[in-house]
């Protein structure tokens, strides 16, 4: 999980702590823009809650996906799009 907030980054790690989740569950703090191209590319699963992303911040976030070397079965899910 990438998080812009520290505190929820935290909160995050230890949630998943608490209710014994391996350590395959990652929580890293930064801006998702700016994800690490490894990080994208050892996902298995890209969740992204983009309810109250603009769209110009959306379309952002899906070029840098386009662009991303991610797995070939990786999957991606958000909410957004459902919406619009």
């Amino acid at each position: 999980m990438v998080e812009i907030l520290t505190q929820l980054s935290s909160f995050a790690h230890g949630n998943a702590d608490l209710h014994g989740f391996p350590p395959v569950l990652q929580f890293h703090c930064h801006d998702a823009l700016h994800t690490d191209k490894a990080l994208l590319q050892n996902s298995d699963l890209i969740w992204i809650d983009n309810q109250v992303w603009d769209v110009a911040l959306n379309i952002k976030m899906v070029s840098m996906l386009q662009q991303a070397p991610l797995k070939k079965h990786a999957l991606i899910v958000d909410f957004a799009s459902f919406k619009q």
